[in-house]
């Protein structure tokens, strides 16, 4: 008889424990305890950032940029960096931003020998400045011959030409959107690579 009433208090007592536990998650589930209230609602990625702007093609075929420019001028500076939204490349000069052509091409070649020129990614895209040098008087350059910034979209920068007032980068890439504008102060050109 001891024994079943022991057996007796204990199933008693594990049916109220368990009453009392499903009344507290009811309760819980319908008001949220004060750590909650206190706590503010986690907002997604794009509430917590500006959303990238959605390109206005994704066909890159026919995309390109030309515009003529400062003569005499002497490119000075190539650097590479990336935002949230994409991968800029920035050519500076002395001199005005010169003369520019930047577009995809199926394959880039040096302008001494036409050697074919291959770079990591997965397209080229060439970027060509007239009127313009890359090496001072004596012939020895004033902007880095190359860069491998390894960015999601911009993976290499390589020179294919400082030759007789003509300087060309071909820029190996993801094959995505790109932009590119001007600045005055200083003088450059910017490309920018969406991701």
């Amino acid at each position: 008889m001891i024994r079943r009433a022991a057996g007796t208090a204990t199933t008693t007592l594990a049916i109220v424990g368990l009453a009392l536990l499903a009344a507290a998650c009811a309760s819980s589930a319908e008001s949220p305890s004060p750590s909650e209230e206190a706590r503010p609602a986690v907002a997604g990625p794009s509430a917590t950032s500006a959303a990238c702007p959605t390109p206005p093609t994704t066909d890159t075929t026919n995309l390109g940029y030309s515009h003529t420019g400062a003569g005499g001028a002497t490119l000075v500076g190539v650097t590479a960096s990336t935002t949230a939204c994409a991968d800029r490349i920035t050519f500076t000069f002395t001199a005005g931003v010169p003369a520019y052509d930047v577009a995809y091409v199926r394959s880039a070649t040096t302008c001494a020998k036409g050697d074919v020129v291959t770079t990591q990614g997965a397209a080229q895209i060439l970027v060509r400045f007239t009127a313009t040098n890359a090496h001072d008087f004596a012939g020895s350059p004033t902007a880095p011959p190359s860069l491998t910034p390894a960015l999601p979209s911009l993976k290499e920068a390589r020179q294919v030409c400082d030759f007789e007032a003509v300087v060309s980068y071909v820029l190996g890439t993801e094959r995505r959107y790109f932009t590119v504008t001007t600045m005055s102060s200083p003088p450059a050109l910017v490309i920018e690579i969406a991701h």
